[in-house]
């Protein structure tokens, strides 16, 4: 079953949403949260739809996957804000290019346990990684 719900993500994004278990469709989904920020409607409009698709068990199985990805990410971002960094300056700490933190922020790529502890230096943080 396909279904489709537009959640405006900014003025100027909408965000299409696919309400079907794959991994692409997943990335938009949680990508469009990240971009809502502090507009309350638009994020109690998202968090519906996602609560309805989360009661199809292949969804939420692929959505659970994801979810260290985007903690990581959330964390980043909200470290390189705190710390008035652009995404620029963060990929100069780094030695990498702006457009590969870009990718990682949007989900685009899946970072190896090396980008995150340069990622951790470049915003004078600890990497913490394990098991529960």
């Amino acid at each position: 079953m396909l279904e489709l719900c537009t959640v405006e993500c900014t003025q100027s994004y909408l965000c299409t949403l696919k309400a079907f278990p794959t991994y692409t469709n997943l990335v938009v989904a949680t990508s469009a949260y990240t971009r809502i920020g502090k507009n309350t409607k638009r994020r109690d409009d998202f968090e519906k739809y996602l609560e309805k698709q989360l009661r199809d068990p292949e969804f939420r199985e692929e959505y659970e996957k994801l979810e260290p990805l985007y903690a990581l990410i959330k964390m980043e971002i909200k470290l390189r804000n705190k710390r008035r960094l652009s995404q620029k300056e963060l990929a100069e700490r780094m030695g990498t290019s702006q457009s590969a933190i870009a990718r990682f922020e949007r989900g685009n790529v899946n970072p190896t346990l090396d980008f995150a502890a340069r990622l951790a230096k470049a915003l004078n943080a600890k990497l913490a990684v394990g098991f529960k």
